[in-house]
């Protein structure tokens, strides 16, 4: 019952806070288009692909780590999970490291991912904030993951939200009184980094065992299991890259930068959609993970099911509502010159049925560590 307690709690702050999200999301782009104009939509487009494709670094290694969480949370074992935090923050450093010294040494090379380079000041200094975001974003977050293995994701998902209203409310006056995008920027990166520390913070009062050094260490088999799986998973990410972090960098390519901003307002409504279940699905990933290590396997696939059915039924109500809705949507919020030909949206949502009816098998396949079975998929 305690599991169904907390998903339901965690499912609920989630939603609560993505419906504050998207609004603010509107507000914010909307702002932005009426400002800067839409080559701006096109750069967030285009340089958010580059940050997907340096994510690639991480191969995986957050997945694997949580994955061994789970067991000791549930039996309390405060020098295991130490050790794993200690493991979990070493490398995310080294990551964030990495993502810093590569990302900043593409920037010569960005004005070969445009067919045309847009009338944006500074835009390579724009793009080196990106990145500097991105690799600050691996100094504290890892913290994140010991809260939410302990089913409080609500508590994560309610301090990112508040410093997300700060960021929009930040941004939307610096647009409306500076129209500067650098300055529009550095909201987002003082914002994530203030998140990031009260994340961390916060996890120490929750779980004070981590302030002190653990004894125990990772023996030979755990690191062979981990790197097995950190293997396994860097194939899924590169998998992911090139299916869905794509998308943007050959738009800007072949097609043009504007073209880049115009599909960027589909995704975001996607996008949007699709963080809302991520949220719910990752409020309930604790429980699944305490579920599969207590229960026996009939239980969890009976669990499963229920969830799979239960998605589907979601998925494929948003995928019909996406398609009826969406230019009439797009042209009453921007107006009608910002809208795609039928076709175009019909491909839209059927990429967006594909990837979420996987939802809940990503799920179970994430907490029962099945990450080397299906690999080259």
């Amino acid at each position: 019952m305690k599991r169904v307690e907390q998903s339901l709690k965690n499912t609920a702050a989630s939603l609560g806070i993505q419906i504050g999200t998207i609004l603010l999301n509107f507000i914010s782009r909307t702002v932005l288009i009426k400002t800067l104009g839409e080559q701006y939509l096109g750069v967030n487009g285009l340089f958010t692909n580059i940050l997907t494709m340096l994510s690639l670094v991480e191969m995986g290694v957050g997945s694997a780590l949580i994955y061994l969480m789970y067991k000791p949370m549930a039996e309390k074992n405060e020098d295991r999970l130490r050790m794993l935090m200690r493991a979990y923050a070493k490398i995310y450093n080294t990551i964030g490291l990495v993502i810093l010294i590569i990302g900043v040494s593409i920037t010569p090379f960005l004005k070969f991912l445009m067919k045309e380079t847009p009338d944006i000041k500074n835009l390579s200094f724009i793009y080196v904030l990106y990145v500097l975001n991105m690799a600050l974003t691996y100094l504290f977050s890892y913290r994140a993951s010991i809260i939410n293995v302990a089913q409080k994701n609500y508590i994560v998902n309610l301090i990112r939200f508040a410093f997300t209203v700060i960021q929009y409310i930040a941004q939307i006056v610096v647009l409306v009184l500076f129209k500067n995008y650098i300055l529009y920027y550095l909201c987002v990166l003082v914002c994530t980094v203030l998140s990031n520390w009260v994340i961390y913070l916060k996890s120490g009062k929750m779980f004070p065992f981590l302030k002190t050094r653990s004894k125990e260490h990772l023996t030979k088999n755990e690191k062979k299991e981990i790197k097995k799986n950190i293997f396994a998973m860097f194939f899924h990410r590169m998998g992911t890259f090139v299916v869905f972090g794509t998308d943007n960098l050959l738009i800007s390519k072949f097609v043009g930068i504007i073209e880049v901003g115009l599909y960027s307002n589909y995704t975001m409504i996607t996008n949007s959609i699709m963080t809302a279940m991520n949220l719910v699905f990752s409020s309930i990933t604790a429980s699944i993970g305490n579920l599969v290590n207590h229960e026996e396997k009939e239980k969890s696939y009976s669990i499963f099911k229920n969830v799979f059915f239960a998605n589907s039924w979601m998925i494929v109500f948003c995928a019909v509502c996406l398609y009826v809705l969406f230019n009439p949507f797009i042209e009453l919020w921007l107006g009608k010159e910002y809208t795609f030909d039928s076709i175009i949206v019909a491909v839209i949502v059927l990429n967006f049925y594909l990837t979420h009816i996987r939802f809940p098998a990503n799920v179970f396949k994430e907490v029962c560590g099945l990450f080397w079975n299906d690999r080259y998929k």
